[in-house]
């Protein structure tokens, strides 16, 4: 049963400040004059915020000792647009774990990734949102999904017809870790499916990588 309710005061100050960058940027962006700007609303942004940060509450809440992950990993990603090849490049993150509900655990991840090619197409974007993982224990495999948010910047296209924008994203992820060592995954696959307005459309890129995990000890 949940009873009590304490946070470690460095988390209250990260994600502190985490919320006022991202407010600080997305006021910015109404006042600067650059060729891409912010579309998101803000009230859909902090209530997204709002739910995770709620979640967050009911997991810390527990008398569960947290599992602190960081990682990074390699990423091929594919647009939907037309003549466009394959992007690459890295990515990297962290996640805390703390509700533990029996086979399952829940918590939330925050990444960012880097991704670019031989041509002008590139997709650069930060997330962070709730994770949900199964623990199974008798095997030593961690199936995971993610609800991810976000702001990311893509470019494509050639010359006059190329066209670069930083807007709200979102992203679903879902994936496996594998336990090589004691504290150290292997990401055997990770896919996740996006989308970031552009113009009058959408862009939905699709994402396959592959990495490492190391699992820090508890850090709650």
């Amino acid at each position: 049963m949940c009873v009590g309710f304490r946070l470690d005061r460095s988390l209250h100050f990260v994600f502190g400040q985490l919320a006022g960058k991202l407010n600080l940027i997305f006021r910015r962006s109404r006042n600067i004059a650059v060729p891409f700007r912010f579309s998101l609303s803000m009230k859909t942004f902090f209530s997204f915020l709002s739910i995770t940060g709620a979640i967050l509450g009911l997991l810390f809440s527990c008398p569960a000792q947290a599992q602190l992950g960081v990682y990074g990993s390699f990423d091929a990603a594919k647009l939907n647009v037309p003549n466009t090849n394959w992007i690459y490049g890295p990515a990297f993150g962290a996640y805390l774990d703390h509700g533990h509900f029996g086979f399952l655990s829940a918590g939330i991840d925050a990444r960012g990734e880097i991704l670019g090619g031989s041509g002008s197409t590139r997709l650069d974007a930060g997330y962070i949102g709730p994770r949900v993982a199964l623990r199974p224990h008798i095997v030593p495999l961690q199936p995971y999904v993610e609800g991810l948010v976000g702001a990311g910047y893509a470019q494509f296209g050639q010359g006059a017809a190329q066209t670069s924008a930083t807007k709200f994203s979102y992203q679903f992820v879902g994936g496996v870790d594998f336990t090589i060592l004691p504290r150290i995954d292997w990401r055997v696959a990770e896919f996740s499916y996006g989308g970031l307005s552009i113009l009058n459309g959408s862009l939905n890129p699709k994402v396959l990588s592959t990495g490492i995990v190391i699992r820090l000890p508890g850090v709650l």
